[in-house]
């Protein structure tokens, strides 16, 4: 059973609570602490993903060993947050790929085929609740 919604027109018929993957379109000159500042983010945009309140245990259970190492706003790392920012960089992101393709967690296609035009941006958020 899938976990994602694949954009925000098709969650917000939930009208629920979610966890919102989106690309970093901040420019690389930019710093980390910058990246992860919450006056930076944008919210609800057409090509993210999104995993519904429900679903926010089994996406933790299944990814949380893969998304490692995420920036916070406070500049610390570890493991996703489900009720913060947390920033990936483009060189984590063919590791992920490849624990991916390994563990097959739910979903994992969609997200790989996802992760792949995140190469073409800087990075990638997962922003929590």
């Amino acid at each position: 059973m899938s976990i994602l919604f694949k954009d925000y027109n098709e969650m917000k018929k939930h009208n629920a609570a979610f966890i919102e993957i989106q690309y970093c379109n901040l420019s690389v000159s930019k710093s980390i602490k910058k990246r992860v500042a919450v006056r930076n983010m944008k919210y609800r945009l057409l090509d993210s993903l999104y995993i519904h309140s429900s679903d926010i245990e089994k996406f933790n259970n299944e990814y949380r060993e893969i998304f490692v190492n995420g920036t916070y706003s406070n500049q610390k790392t570890g493991f996703i947050d489900p009720y913060g920012i947390n920033y990936y960089q483009n060189n984590q992101i063919n590791d992920f790929i490849n624990y991916m393709l390994e563990s097959k967690p739910t979903d994992y296609k969609i997200i790989i085929k996802w992760l792949k035009e995140a190469l073409l941006h800087n990075g990638f958020y997962i922003l929590g609740i």
